[in-house]
C-alpha cells in the first residue's frame, strides 16, 4: 500500500502593508481565488484561508502543491492589497474584531459555539494518511497518542496572542481547548466503542457527524485516513512538509507493524496531556516523559529517537530526506523560536511591543512565501 497522505493548512489573509488582519476581504478576492487557487477555500472566519492538496504519494509532490497553493493566494491576495501568514496565531489580531464567513456549516458552528466559534482566531497544520483496510483506524488512533505532542513540538508557531508574548511557544491549542471535543482523543477500547459514542452524540444533537470532532487526531468522514489535526500553521512551506512526512512514517510503522510503541492506556494518555502542555510552553527545550521508559527525556532527543526508529519506512516511502529536514528543525529552530527572538531582541533595543510584534509580522509575511 501507497500509504497516500494529503495536507490541509490553514492561514490568516493580511493586508499587505503592516500585516494587519484583514478582516472582510473583498467579494472580488474570492471570486478570483475560486478561480486561480481552487484548491483554497474559506475557512470559519473570513480573516482564514485553507488550502488542500490532492492525495500525494511523495513528499516531493506534496512540497509542490503547496507551495503552489501558497504561491497563488498569495498572487491573487496582492491585487487586492492582501498577503498571507502562515502561523498558529496571528500576533496582533484581537478576535473580538473577527468576522465569521457566511454559509450553513459556519452559521450552525456560530449557533453551537457561541462566542467560542469568534474567539476560534487559530491556524492549523492538517495531514491525512490513507489506512489499509486490514487496520483498524481506531486502534492505530489509540497508538499514535502517545506520539502526538512531538509533532506539536516541530510545528509550535504561536508564541503571541493580541500583541503580547504569552511565555509560551504553542499559546493556539490554548485557546483551542475551549472548543468541545478538542485536546488529545479519548482511548475507545475498539471500534464498536467509538460507534456508539458518534452515535449517542449525534442522536442528542451535539454535532451533525464526525466532522464535529476536532480532536488532535480523529479518523476522516470523508476519506479512509486518520487526520492529524495537533499541530499549528507551520511557516516554513519545507518543515511543514516534513511533518507530514515523519507522520506517514509512523501511521505506516503502526498500521504493519502490531508491536511497536507502548501499548494505550489511561496513564499514557495522561502523560501525553502532560507532555503537551511542556511542548506548549517550552516547544524544542521542553522536558518530558519518555513514554517507553516514562523518564525523564528532552523533547529534540524524543524526535531524534522516533525518527531514527521510522528510518526503515522512510526509506520504504522514499522520504529519507525528510528526516534530514526534521533534524534541520530541530537545530534550527521552530517558527516559535524565530518569533520570539525578533520579538525580544526588538524589546531588548528599547522598542515598544507594538514595534516588536511588527518586526514579527514583517517576517512573518516573508517567510511564510520563502522569502
Amino acid at each position: 500500500m501507497d500509504f497516500r497522505f494529503g495536507v490541509e493548512e490553514e492561514y490568516f489573509l493580511v493586508r499587505r502593508a503592516g500585516g494587519a488582519a484583514c478582516l472582510e476581504p473583498p467579494a472580488e478576492f474570492w471570486a478570483d481565488l475560486k478561480r486561480e487557487a481552487p484548491h483554497a477555500s474559506k475557512e470559519l472566519l473570513q480573516s482564514q484561508v485553507e488550502a488542500k492538496t490532492t492525495p500525494c504519494r511523495s513528499a516531493e509532490d506534496c512540497r509542490r502543491e503547496l507551495t503552489a497553493c501558497r504561491s497563488a493566494i498569495d498572487n491573487t491576495a496582492r491585487r487586492h492589497g492582501l498577503g498571507l501568514i502562515a502561523a498558529g496565531t496571528h500576533p496582533n489580531m484581537d478576535w473580538r474584531d473577527g468576522k465569521p464567513s457566511k454559509g450553513a456549516r459556519y452559521n450552525k458552528l456560530v449557533r453551537d459555539m457561541r462566542m467560542l466559534a469568534l474567539r476560534n482566531m487559530f491556524c492549523g497544520l492538517h495531514v491525512h494518511v490513507e489506512i489499509p483496510d486490514s487496520a483498524s483506524r481506531v486502534a492505530v488512533m489509540n497508538r499514535l497518542g502517545p506520539y502526538l505532542p512531538l509533532f506539536l513540538t516541530l510545528s509550535v508557531s504561536s508564541p503571541l496572542w493580541r500583541g503580547h508574548w504569552t511565555g509560551m511557544c504553542g499559546y493556539r491549542l490554548t485557546g483551542y481547548d475551549e472548543l468541545p471535543r478538542t485536546g488529545l482523543p479519548p482511548y475507545f477500547a475498539e471500534q464498536a466503542d467509538y460507534d456508539r459514542y458518534v452515535g449517542a452524540l449525534v442522536r442528542a444533537g451535539a454535532m451533525a457527524d464526525e466532522s464535529y470532532l476536532w480532536w488532535a487526531v480523529r479518523p476522516s468522514l470523508r476519506f479512509p485516513t486518520l487526520e492529524l489535526r495537533i499541530c499549528d500553521s507551520v511557516t516554513d512551506v519545507n518543515a511543514a512538509v516534513a511533518i507530514a512526512a515523519l507522520y506517514r512514517c509512523l501511521v505506516r510503522r503502526l498500521a504493519l507493524d502490531q508491536r511497536f510503541g507502548a501499548n494505550p492506556s489511561s496513564m499514557l494518555r495522561a502523560i501525553a496531556e502532560e507532555n503537551r502542555w511542556q511542548i506548549q510552553c517550552d516547544g524544542l527545550d521542553a522536558v518530558i516523559v519518555d513514554v517507553d521508559t516514562l523518564e525523564p527525556i528532552g523533547a529534540r532527543a524524543a524526535v531524534r529517537e522516533l525518527a531514527a526508529k521510522l528510518e526503515s519506512d522512510a526509506r520504504a516511502l522514499g522520504c529519507l530526506g525528510e528526516l534530514e529536514a526534521i533534524e534541520k528543525i530541530l537545530r534550527e529552530g521552530t517558527s516559535a523560536d524565530r518569533q520570539i527572538a525578533l520579538f525580544t531582541e526588538a524589546i531588548e533595543r528599547g522598542a515598544s511591543e507594538a514595534e516588536a510584534t511588527q518586526a514579527v509580522l514583517d517576517w512573518l509575511l516573508r517567510a511564510s512565501i520563502g522569502q
